[in-house]
């Protein structure tokens, strides 16, 4: 959620996001995912929920909503994952 605050997104609505201790409600915001150096396209806008990822080691979740549009090889045995849309 710290990423979507510095980027000044305002939240275009809320939803309910479970973590280990229970329901919490977090503001929606409308993105469009670019990656800089890569020979993916950028992704149209569309909704992302925020959550609370720092504490995890993590500044993004990417959902099932976005990957089934994309191939994701991960290659937990030496740290590696290959994403292709």
């Amino acid at each position: 959620m710290e990423t979507l605050q510095r980027l000044n997104l305002p939240p275009v609505g809320a939803g309910s996001v479970v973590i280990p201790s229970g329901s919490v409600t977090q503001g929606v915001y409308v993105v469009r995912l670019t990656f800089p150096g890569a020979p993916i396209p950028p992704l149209d806008p569309m909704p992302v929920i925020g959550s609370q990822l720092r504490g995890f080691g993590h500044i993004v979740l990417l959902g099932r909503d976005l990957l089934q549009g994309a191939l994701l090889i991960y290659d937990g045995a030496h740290g590696h994952w290959t994403l292709a849309f």
